[in-house]
């Protein structure tokens, strides 16, 4: 999390003072994009249409936004699902 602030651009003090605030994924943007639209929509749409679901679509407009960035660190893939927030 203070790695993905830094790198951001916040100074040390600002970013130990917003760490809290970051929501963190451990994978891939796609993928988080993906499970979150399930957690949060997917139960309001008829099962009927789930194959229709472009999540594709989805997770290019969350990374558009700048609502999640995917970042490495340490050899690993991480997004944060709540960046334009923080």
């Amino acid at each position: 999390m203070l790695y993905f602030l830094l790198e951001q651009g916040y100074n040390l003090d600002n970013a130990i003072n917003k760490i809290n605030e970051v929501s963190l994924y451990s994978g891939r943007l796609e993928d988080a994009a993906e499970e979150m639209f399930d957690e949060i929509y997917l139960h309001e749409i008829p099962e009927h249409l789930h194959s229709y679901i472009d999540y594709k679509a989805f997770t290019r407009d969350c990374e558009y936004s700048s609502d999640f960035v995917e970042f490495e660190f340490d050899s690993e893939t991480y997004t944060c699902t709540n960046a334009s927030a923080v």
